[in-house]
């Protein structure tokens, strides 16, 4: 065997700025080359032979290698595969999401979760509380703990939402665990009381807004029919503070300028800022509008950049995450933590991947009850891992960076967890090109600032 015949994953290569970069499809990793190297893989893209390449033989052998844009012939392929597989495990979870309320004072046109009830409206009991939290406890190696109080919404009922806090403080001494706990709210039920035992308690806040007035109030209405951005920016800059809580906005067809919805939340100053667009609320001309406001965006927070404005640049969590993507490189064959990182519990004590699978009656695999079915939670385990199954993932250079998108999303599109939403993924992938122009620019400063150990 010739030592220097080295097979060759899937790879692309961009040309920016008079300037050639080899992106590595399974582990992005990004690699600026020159024109020699560039014509040698070009010309065979299944295996590069060192012999016939005139530079450091050495240095190229080592990259691909470990990229893992090269193997040898003794090694396997599917090596990254069984690596990747090797993730699954139980006892392995770090989150765990707490449906308190299945039932909202709000009727927001997108909800994914049936105006907030997941097809079964109520409030889950205390035992069930307890159950949950024991359970979660004794059932992960884990000591850095999170619980996500969820909804509907969770303030619904602030006196289980207190004691959901009070109760797990008080058994993560007993079982010697780290605590923390994130909730989102849509910020309309904040008063004094609330405020106080959020703050006593460092619970990190989301509050569901999705832009300007006009924005928000198309979509997020309570019963009457009446929006509510008044009320909740006044909430949130009475009770909590802008730069105590985060914002995360919904896109829908009304408004794609994801560009100026990022600006107008920075301006009131929330913490960071998350952007997602709604899939039941878009359509094929609104997903082309969001990806030119994306290169808008995108051209905004180079500005800022280039001016070391780097406090509207960190708030920007869609960007930070897709350039930290880039900076880490990973093999990611999964979109989310869904199953092996976090699971849901509904107010019956049904155990779901996640908050956003309730909905999913084919995707509970177990309850706090009766414990879990370890054979139903890996064969969904494995359905939400990219394989020869997930057939439109096979040959996209992105798939690393995406993961396959999100199970839930992909059900509610196409009927299948693997079968991904054909306008998500040109988003994505459009997306993806102008991030990845972004990051080749960086100077070592701004990627200290921008990706902090």
């Amino acid at each position: 065997m010739n030592d220097n015949i080295l097979k060759l994953n899937k790879f692309k290569i961009f040309d920016f700025d008079n300037k050639h970069f080899l992106y590595v499809i399974e582990t992005s990793a990004l690699f600026e080359i020159d024109e020699n190297l560039k014509t040698s893989l070009e010309l065979n893209k299944n295996e590069f032979n060192l012999d016939l390449y005139e530079g450091d033989k050495d240095v190229v052998k080592e990259c691909f290698l470990k990229s893992r844009l090269a193997f040898q012939e003794d090694n396997n392929e599917d090596d990254i595969k069984n690596e990747i597989l090797t993730t699954y495990s139980r006892n392995n979870e770090s989150s765990m999401v707490i449906l308190l309320s299945q039932s909202c004072n709000l009727r927001c046109n997108y909800c994914y979760a049936d105006g907030g009830e997941y097809n079964n409206k109520g409030f889950i009991t205390k035992e069930n509380i307890e159950k949950s939290i024991n359970f979660f406890f004794k059932n992960t190696n884990k000591e850095d703990l999170n619980i996500v109080l969820f909804g509907g919404e969770p303030l619904l009922n602030f006196e289980l939402f207190k004691f959901t806090v009070e109760y797990a403080k008080e058994r993560a001494k007993y079982f010697n665990k780290n605590i923390s706990f994130n909730t989102t709210i849509n910020g309309t039920l904040l008063n004094d009381e609330i405020a106080k035992f959020i703050k006593d308690n460092k619970i990190n806040i989301t509050i569901s807004i999705d832009g300007d007035k006009l924005t928000h109030n198309k979509n997020r209405f309570d019963i009457n029919g009446k929006g509510t951005y008044d009320e909740i920016v006044n909430n949130v800059g009475k009770y909590l503070g802008f730069k105590n809580v985060s914002a995360r906005a919904t896109l829908t067809r009304f408004n794609t300028k994801i560009d100026e919805i990022y600006d107008h939340l920075y301006n009131l100053g929330f913490r960071k800022i998350h952007i997602s667009p709604s899939i039941n609320l878009m359509d094929n001309n609104s997903y082309s509008d969001l990806i030119n406001s994306y290169r808008i965006m995108l051209e905004k927070f180079e500005k800022a950049l280039k001016e070391k404005d780097f406090k509207y640049c960190i708030k920007n969590s869609n960007i930070i995450a897709s350039l930290d993507r880039l900076n880490t490189g990973s093999i990611r064959k999964k979109f989310c933590g869904a199953i092996n990182n976090m699971f849901a519990v509904d107010i019956e004590g049904n155990i779901y991947g996640c908050h956003r699978l309730v909905t999913s009656k084919k995707s509970n695999y177990g309850s706090i009850q009766n414990n879990i079915n370890d054979e139903i939670r890996k064969e969904l385990f494995e359905s939400f891992y990219q394989t020869e199954d997930h057939k439109s993932c096979l040959n996209c250079w992105c798939k690393s960076l995406c993961g396959g998108g999100c199970p839930s999303e992909n059900e509610v599109a196409t009927g299948s967890f693997f079968e991904p939403h054909t306008n998500t993924c040109n988003l994505f992938r459009e997306r993806t090109k102008e991030v990845l122009k972004l990051y080749i620019k960086l100077t070592n400063e701004e990627k200290e600032i921008l990706f902090p150990k």
